[in-house]
């Protein structure tokens, strides 16, 4: 068998050295195949370049992760941060376009954009029988930014269907052919077709010379009416799920069943407001499931794990809110990836049975399938009421103020005031305790000028205010 790698190839500077910066931490994937055996691995950035050089020449096809991760494997849960926005165009399955050379189809591609008013991709590479387009970030996006970046992969998607654009090819975890690689497929080498040469339109000369966006910038070229335009983009609630295997769980190996009850009798809301709009279910249960993971982190639990008595309830919860993420493509696998993190010595066996009832309701969704409840008929996944959450979790207030989106009434409301008194600071208002203050001090004022003979209506001259407010502060 012909090596998949292109002869006297050099990695001192490849692609992917565009955007994954070798001085940082973290881990990508380096994955391939070989006829029908896929081979996933993981290496630091550090040793990207060595990993690079020493690829598998009997392999026929290399791949890279664009995102980066905390841990040696693509779990979306691991991800660090993600450099690029991308879009895998599979030019090769739409019948007019199947024809035409790489150059011509990333002219069109180009054009289109152009027409659309969308940004041009800071790279076109030819992956042998399509296009990759990718933006390069100037700075990357981290996990909590992940779902404001997945609606943007979405819309791009959703605006490049007519050139095959991958749908499910969108996810953080996602890896693309390498480029300098051969494409069995086509026999053609992976290979850069284009670069944005010039700065227009918000984009911005990197440091490394190569044209980039700021991501915020990027969005809101795609995304006109962002955070709006986000709700319009979130998905069904029965699709994005791609659940594996499943085992059944023994009757004793099934989570505190009255947290199931408590589960299924949730409010059924599929979204709350969070800073001051409304968050979809997928992008709710994702901010939930980085707050379990801080929870862990200020209890001190990151280094041996959960300890007994909580494991059951941090693993059940975890997978109910995975279970609502369009974030993930394999469900089983991100809640295995979690179980190494929060239950390190389960077997995956013991994890699989204490999530089971999550993950198979999960596959009910995914098969478009309802449960009855209350006269209705409700997505069969958990859901929870934020009271629920915060009293199983014993958080506690201090802790509370290091939480995203498992929030108490109390704390909710805090923050509400410190969001709208801060929003009076900026548009040089008084807050609402200064006012508070100054009406205090008024009526204080009036009672002093009734007492030494003003009447009302020279007590309102000197206060500035109505005369009935004046009478009103005199006899308070």
């Amino acid at each position: 068998m012909s090596s998949s790698l292109a002869h006297s190839r050099s990695w001192a500077e490849a692609e992917p050295f565009l955007y994954h910066d070798t001085s940082k931490f973290g881990f990508v994937s380096l994955d391939s195949k070989r006829g029908k055996q896929w081979t996933e691995g993981s290496t630091s950035l550090a040793t990207l370049a060595d990993a690079l050089q020493n690829l598998r020449p009997d392999a026929d096809a290399h791949y890279i992760s664009q995102g980066v991760f905390s841990r040696a494997n693509r779990r979306t849960v691991n991800l660090l941060r993600m450099p690029v926005v991308f879009s895998d165009l599979d030019t090769y399955s739409k019948d007019h376009l199947k024809h035409m050379s790489p150059a011509h189809l990333c002219g069109l591609v180009i054009m289109t954009l152009e027409d659309l008013g969308l940004p041009e991709p800071s790279l076109v590479l030819s992956s042998g029988r399509g296009l990759h387009l990718k933006w390069l970030l100037s700075t990357p996006v981290p996990q909590a930014g992940l779902p404001r970046w997945q609606a943007v992969q979405r819309e791009l998607v959703a605006q490049l269907s007519e050139f095959g654009a991958d749908r499910n090819s969108i996810d953080a975890s996602r890896v693309l052919r390498l480029e300098g690689t051969i494409n069995k497929a086509s026999g053609t080498v992976v290979h850069i077709l284009h670069r944005a040469s010039t700065v227009a339109g918000g984009s911005m000369r990197l440091t490394n010379g190569q044209i980039g966006w700021c991501f915020d910038d990027l969005a809101e070229r795609v995304l006109p009416l962002s955070r709006d335009r986000i709700k319009q983009l979130s998905v069904s609630r029965d699709e994005g799920f791609q659940v594996g295997r499943i085992m059944d769980a023994a009757n004793d190996e099934q989570p505190d069943r009255s947290l199931l009850l408590e589960a299924q009798a949730g409010t059924g809301k599929t979204s709350r407001l969070f800073g001051g709009h409304r968050l979809s279910a997928a992008h709710l249960n994702w901010n939930r499931l980085q707050d379990l993971r801080r929870l862990v982190e200020l209890r001190g639990w990151d280094k041996q794990g959960v300890p007994d008595g909580q494991r059951d309830n941090f693993m059940f919860l975890s997978s109910c809110f995975l279970a609502h993420s369009v974030y993930v493509t394999s469900l089983e696998s991100e809640v295995l990836s979690l179980g190494r993190e929060f239950v390190p010595d389960w077997t995956e066996e013991k994890l699989l049975a204490k999530t089971s009832a999550a993950l198979q309701r999960a596959a009910k969704a995914a098969r478009g399938e309802k449960v009855h409840f209350e006269g209705k008929d409700v997505d069969p996944r958990y859901v929870f009421k934020n009271a629920t959450l915060v009293e199983r979790l014993q958080i506690e207030p201090a802790e509370e103020r290091q939480m995203r989106a498992i929030l108490s009434e109390a704390e909710s409301r805090r923050r509400n005031a410190e969001r709208h008194a801060e929003k009076r600071r900026e548009a040089g208002r008084p807050t609402l305790a200064e006012v508070r203050a100054q009406r205090e001090l008024q009526k204080m004022s009036a009672r002093q000028l009734l007492a030494a003979g003003s009447t009302m209506r020279q007590i309102s001259a000197e206060l500035g205010v109505s005369i009935n407010t004046a009478r009103t502060y005199a006899k308070s």
